[in-house]
């Protein structure tokens, strides 16, 4: 679940907002806002939230996982939902918003696609001929 160099990206990403939420709740408590007791549960919670999404997140902050995704134009994927134009397939076992290319039309749910090139994360997909033939 990513490397300490992923780890340490997401910590220090994340450095400016908890910097700037403890000078809000040392403000809230110097004006008697909030209590001391509020306050440090207020800075607990939010850690332990980033500490809860980091196995949700931790792709998102891993370049070389990034870079993998470049290669999966040629794979095959199958149709989740009727791709007309657009909807979702999967392809070794993950889930991806997908786009036929313009000569395709529609592609029913079940059949399996040729990924030919993306668009930010959007794939462009074709029928997968070798799948038929």
């Amino acid at each position: 679940m990513g490397s300490l160099r992923v780890i340490l990206r997401y910590s220090l990403l994340q450095l400016p907002i908890i910097i700037l939420l403890i000078i809000l709740l040392i403000f809230s408590y110097g004006s008697d806002i909030i209590s001391s007791t509020v306050m440090w549960i207020i800075l607990v919670l939010w850690i332990i939230k980033d500490l809860v999404l980091y196995p949700f997140l931790w792709k998102a902050y891993d370049t070389r996982y990034q870079q993998r995704h470049t290669i999966i134009v040629g794979l095959s994927g199958t149709v989740n939902d009727r791709l007309d134009p657009e909807s979702y397939i999967v392809v070794k076992g993950e889930f991806w918003h997908a786009r036929t290319d313009r000569e395709s039309g529609v592609i029913e749910k079940g059949e399996k696609v040729k990924i030919s090139g993306m668009n930010g994360l959007t794939l462009i997909v074709e029928p997968d001929q070798s799948a038929t033939a």
